[in-house]
């Protein structure tokens, strides 16, 4: 088991950690969090209209991220990570709050993500 400060001191300089134990970085809006991974529109459209169809949930732009669920933070962190400029993304714990189709989902997403290189622990 790692804590976040291990993978940070171990991999951050080549890679964007994303630990699902702490999937989003903003308190505030969501477009405070495509800001940090410099996402624009109309990406950060589609990845909300991604997150819609996955969790069921109607998110705009200006929503609340406290007011998302563990699974529906957890899979706007992987959607915005997977659409960010990122080259290298490491993935940990990132199962852990997904239900049993977003389980599914994650694997798959990453793996038509061949622009770059993904580690998953």
């Amino acid at each position: 088991m790692f804590s976040t400060i291990d993978l940070i001191e171990q991999y951050g300089e080549d890679y964007l950690i994303c630990d699902g134990n702490h999937p989003l970085i903003s308190a505030g809006s969501l477009s405070d969090e495509f800001q940090i991974y410099n996402i624009q529109f109309p990406q950060y459209e589609a990845i909300l209209t991604e997150l819609s169809t996955l969790t069921g949930k109607k998110i705009g732009v200006q929503y609340a991220s406290t007011s998302l669920s563990g699974g529906q933070k957890t899979m706007l962190m992987v959607l915005t990570a997977l659409a960010s400029d990122a080259p290298k993304i490491l993935f940990y714990n990132i199962m852990t709050h997904l239900d049993a189709a977003n389980r599914d989902y994650v694997p798959a997403a990453i793996d038509n993500c061949k622009s770059k290189q993904v580690i998953v622990l």
